[in-house]
This record gives structure tokens, sequence and C-alpha cells, in this order.
């Protein structure tokens, strides 16, 4: 009876058996599906992580090219900035050396007025009051300015031309408005005369005005004790006028 049993299966069972293949056949289906799709994702997401990596390493070479570009622009404004220091320094030591020699021709074409008082040859005048120039380069319109004294004011008369080395002799004109009276003697006799003494004595400041052959001009200034003597001229400065 077993061996009955087992030759003839029920045909029921046969159809579940098929039924559970077919059902087990269909779930492989998806699940392969189900595999194939994660396959993908994964696939997607390695290519994705690959792109980016090569991206960020792109970027990171050119931000590593433009700190370098920087570097380099950075290190030729230094050296810009250097060479710029160095053409300064020497522009200035150029202009130092220039305004040097122009000092040193000026110097050696500069003329100096001084006023003095000087033995006169002729007997009725026994000092005549002179431009010397003790520089070396004439001297062009020496000339003073008005200088105020008790009850007016005198001048001193203009040259012209006073050469290097020697000396032009002037006069002293006393105004005050009913005299104009030239220098003789003595302009001290001259203001006793119509003035008479001050009182006290006054100082005044004198200052000669003259100019170089080459246009530069310059000044000579004196402190005088008035009334004018021979020994009441007291010098101050000389000095080019700017």
């Amino acid at each position: 009876m077993f061996l009955l049993a087992f030759a003839a299966p029920d045909p029921a069972a046969i159809e579940k058996a098929i039924d559970r293949l077919t059902q087990a056949q269909q779930k492989g289906a998806w699940d392969y599906i189900g595999i194939i799709s994660v396959i993908a994702t994964l696939i997607v997401l390695i290519v994705y992580t690959i792109e980016t990596y090569r991206l960020r390493r792109t970027a990171q070479q050119q931000v590593d090219a433009a700190n370098a570009q920087t570097k380099a622009a950075q290190t030729q404004a230094a050296t810009a900035l250097e060479q710029i220091k160095i053409s300064q320094a020497q522009v200035d030591a150029a202009a130092k050396q220039l305004a040097e020699s122009q000092r040193q021709t000026e110097n050696a074409h500069r003329p100096i007025i001084i006023l003095a008082f000087e033995d006169s040859a002729q007997p009725y005048r026994p000092q005549q009051l002179v431009f010397r120039n003790i520089g070396t380069a004439p001297a062009l319109d020496v000339q003073t300015g008005d200088c105020g004294h008790w009850g007016g004011y005198f001048v001193i008369e203009r040259a012209h031309l006073v050469q290097q080395g020697d000396a032009t002799q002037t006069s002293i004109r006393f105004l005050d408005g009913l005299h104009n009276t030239c220098w003789h003697e003595s302009l001290y006799s001259l203001i006793l005369e119509h003035l008479g003494p001050p009182s006290p004595p006054t100082n005044a400041l004198l200052t000669i005005h003259y100019r170089s052959p080459d246009g530069i001009f310059y000044v000579t200034r004196y402190n005088m004790l008035l009334p004018l003597q021979p020994d009441s001229l007291r010098f101050l400065d000389f000095k080019r006028k700017e």
C-alpha cells in the first residue's frame, strides 16, 4: 500500500506545489529588480563621489595657483617698492649734488656789499661813505630804503654798479619837508644844523639791496646808532633774498 501511495500522488498537492514554485519565481524577479536598483544607485553614488573629488581637487589646484600668483605679485610689488625707494634715494642724492653745485657756483659768483666810512684823499672831506664789494661778482642796483630819523628821514644815494673788490662813493640825503640837502662832510653836523641833537640817540635798521649779474638778489643789514657817525655802523648779517 505504501508503494501505491507514493506512485500516485495527489493531484491537488501537485497543483499547490506548482503554485508555490510560480510564486517563488515571481518573488525572485522583484528581488532582482531591487538588487539592480541598489547596484545602480551605488554606481551613481560612486560616480558622483569621484566627480566631486575631481572638482574639489581642481578647485584646490586653482586656489593654490591663485595663492602662488598672489605671492608672486606681492614679491614683485615689494621689489618694485624697493626699486622706487632706491630711485628716490638716487633722485634725492642727485638733487643734493645739484643744490651743492648751485651753491658752489653761486658762492663763486656772489657779490657782498658793505657800507663803510673810508679815508678820503680830499682834505675838506676827511672821510667818505662808500659801498664796498668784498664778494666775487659785480653788484648791480645797490640801494637802501628810507631810514627814519627824528624830524624826517634820510636816504643813501643809489649805486648802479660796484665791481668786485672796488668801492663806490655814495652820499646821504636828509629830507624833512623843508630842506633837501646833500651830505658833504658829516651827516651829524648837517642834522645838527637843521634840527639840533636827538634826545636820546636812536637805533635804526639799514638794509642794502642789490643783485648779481645772474639775477639773484641779496641783502646786507646794519644796525645804526643815530646820528650817523663812522663808528655807529654795526653789521648784522648778509643773506640771499628769498
